[in-house]
């Protein structure tokens, strides 16, 4: 452990210790008291840490708490309040906590009554001894009886065989809220419940047993009802015939209390009071259980679209009086239904519906769904509505809690791809490739640490004459037995998880290493176009450190910047995402040849272009599967894309077409004024070796 834990945990032992010091009063000095509270607390930050998690040790602390004699009616709470404080900042995890807090109590009560048996067996052995030694011995015994029975916190009854009272302690007293002259009218039986005075009343049995412990509810002379252990002894004279019986109570209300809480916590939302994440997950688990088969069960996920908007623009007091309106607003769509409701992230909300034979279609439950969170709410003077879109799924699927509600998140995040207020019923098909992305995508980071994901290149070709003038760098990632995943996938797999930031500086690092063979070739090939082409995704346009890292790369190679070209994002300049506008400028004032990519050309693409600094545009895919020379002269399409590259020709840019197939499409491309190309046709990528072959065979 480090110095500053060390100290971390030091200053909350004296935190905890001031926490409980008003509650107890416990035979330690300052110094073992904190050391004895620092003991305790590294096995809970030990606990919280641990893999795997289990919160079975907290319980054994509770128990140590009471055999420490930290007893006071206080000190549970107190010490809960400030441990799950710092456990929380210690692991951010609060389901861990409440475990662990929950495991604590639960050791804490169990020691409790232990205790409380312990000092029933005290007060047994000197009610015994009182009744034995001769009087001058029976004097003292009752005196250190009567300190024993007058100072206990535990409540103290010595009844006769009918329950009457012979002697009470003011601790009863003060739990039952009585004057203690108020037991002589009273038999033990009147301070319980109608409930659990049958349990009481067993002790007065003459076959009942010696010893009973049990967990009773007394009624208090204000009417309210507490629970409390309840410890009863039978106690015989020496011809072995039943005589008193003692009552030994403990206030269980503060702890039964703080147990209902803990169960809140690890069920509810705090805020909507729904079902949390995890208790919802196991109420559909519980659901799904119970149904029988072919029982037509729905789950829809919610989740409201850009809240954000409402949390920044009213502010989060506001975002959360809106959230509450927006779960009573689902229960009284569902208010007809048999229908389990839970809020399960931040703005998400999930609603299980059982079918029954007047439930509406799954269509047209959305549909209620979006007209009710349609309604203005009134936050003060303003009207707040707000939009959802949905993931619905019936049971058809799945009859596997984890693998239903999974469905139900990826029919979510089918509905968010086609924009706002949208709902989509889930498709297995496609949730299975989006999975097999999402598993690539994170093992993606991995494939660069061991070498799977390698530099590759593709020839860039001058049309008019078909000599190769450069080449475009890209990555290909070749997993453990699995089909090689090219460029334009490693790319899109990299977005999803922002790695694309990364890989954008280690391929230009990795390309401009090679840029002083690639001047030699384009000497030879007399080419004027920048030899090395590199094309950036949306993400990597727009990193705020883009530049230092063309600069670095272009430095380390020791040739110059104009022999480079980096194509940015078309979309990510136009939108003006990230630092996307200030780098193209920056790395174009640098003297490095600047392009756009993905451009479609329309107004104000045209606009970017012609106020940029960008001298060359990439058009990628415009035909489809259908090649230009297949189409008709007169179509909408080439008739659009033939004016296009005039357009950029009259703004002073070239244009570069990407995945051009065959000959053929080649020459339909040249003959209407395109520059170079890339595409199969002329060649397939390799690495450094093969495209320095295929040049030199070139030449």
């Amino acid at each position: 452990m480090s110095s500053q834990g060390r100290d971390e945990r030091v200053a909350l032992a004296r935190t905890w210790a001031r926490a409980i010091g008003s509650t107890v009063y416990v035979p330690m000095s300052a110094v073992e008291l904190h050391e004895y509270l620092l003991d305790l607390i590294t096995t809970l930050f030990d606990t919280v840490a641990a893999e795997p998690f289990t919160a079975a040790p907290a319980a054994e602390l509770g128990r140590r708490l009471v055999r420490a004699k930290f007893t006071g009616h206080e000190t549970l709470q107190q010490s809960i309040a400030v441990l799950s404080d710092a456990l929380l900042a210690e692991s951010g995890s609060a389901d861990r906590v409440v475990a662990m807090m929950g495991e604590l109590a639960a050791g804490y009560a169990e020691a409790i009554r232990g205790w409380t048996l312990d000092q029933q067996e005290e007060v047994k052995r000197a009610l015994l001894d009182a009744t034995r030694r001769s009087e001058a011995e029976l004097r003292e015994s009752e005196n250190r009886f009567r300190e024993v029975v007058t100072s206990s916190a535990l409540g103290i009854a010595i009844t006769d065989l009918e329950g009457k009272f012979l002697q009470t302690n003011p601790a009863l007293a003060e739990i039952i809220g009585c004057k203690p002259a108020d037991f002589e009218q009273r038999v033990l039986t009147d301070l319980f419940s109608v409930a659990t005075r049958g349990q009481v009343a067993n002790a007065f049995r003459a076959d009942g047993p010696d010893r009973m412990i049990t967990k009773a509810e007394l009624v208090k002379d204000d009417g309210d009802e507490v629970w409390a252990n309840v410890a009863l002894s039978l106690l015989r004279d020496d011809d072995d015939a039943p005589s008193y019986l003692v009552a030994m109570v403990q206030d269980n209300s503060e702890l039964e209390l703080l147990q209902r809480q803990i169960e809140t916590l690890t069920s509810k939302d705090g805020l909507t009071g729904m079902h949390n994440r995890q208790f919802f997950k196991s109420r559909v688990e519980s659901v799904l259980g119970r149904a029988a088969p072919g029982h037509a069960i729905t789950l829809l996920h919610i989740d409201i679209d850009n809240f954000s908007v409402v949390n920044h623009g009213f502010g989060y007091e506001a975002g959360d009086e809106l959230l509450v309106s927006i779960a009573d607003k689902l229960q009284r769509v569902f208010a007809d239904e048999k229908a389990e409701f839970g809020r399960i992230d931040g703005d998400e909300f999930a609603v299980l519906v059982e079918n029954g034979p007047t439930t509406p279609s799954t269509e047209d439950m959305i549909r209620a769904v979006h007209a009710e969170l349609a309604e203005p709410v009134y936050l003060g003077e303003h009207g707040i509505a707000v939009g959802a879109s949905i993931g619905a799924v019936g049971r058809l699927w799945s009859t596997d809690a984890v693998e239903f509600f999974g469905a139900a998140q990826s029919a979510l995040r089918k509905a968010k791809r086609s924009g706002l207020r949208q709902w989509s019923d889930y498709d297995k098909p496609e949730d299975a490739t989006e999975k097999a992305d999402f598993e690539r995508a994170a093992m993606l980071a991995g494939a660069f640490e061991t070498g799977e994901v390698t530099l590759d290149y593709s020839p860039v070709v001058r049309l008019s004459d078909r000599k190769g003038v450069g080449v475009l760098a890209g990555v290909v990632w070749q997993p453990r037995d699995a089909e090689v995943i090219a460029h334009d996938d490693c790319v899109r797999l990299a977005e999803l998880t922002g790695l694309s930031v990364q890989v954008g500086p280690w391929l230009l690092g990795e390309a401009c290493g090679h840029l002083p063979i690639w001047q030699a070739l384009a000497a030879t090939a007399n080419a004027k176009e920048s030899v090395l082409r590199v094309r950036l995704s949306r993400a990597q346009s727009a990193d705020g450190d883009l530049v230092a890292a063309v600069n670095e790369a272009v430095a380390r190679s020791a040739v110059g910047p104009e022999f480079l070209q980096i194509a940015f994002d078309t979309s990510a300049v136009a939108e003006g995402l990230g630092t996307a506008p200030d780098n193209l400028f920056t790395v174009a004032s640098n003297g490095v040849r600047v392009a756009l990519h993905s451009f479609r050309g329309g107004p104000l693409e045209l606009d970017l272009l012609a106020g940029s600094e960008a001298r060359s545009v990439v058009l990628t895919d415009v035909f489809g599967d259908v090649r230009p020379p297949q189409r008709s002269a007169d179509s909408a399409l080439v008739l659009g894309t033939v004016e296009l590259v005039r357009a950029v020709a009259r703004i002073g840019a070239e244009v570069c077409v990407d995945g051009v197939r065959d000959e053929e499409e080649a020459a339909w491309w040249s003959d209407h004024g395109v520059h170079t190309a890339t595409g199969l046709v002329f060649g397939d990528p390799g690495d450094v070796h093969d495209m320095m072959a295929r040049f030199s065979d070139a030449g």
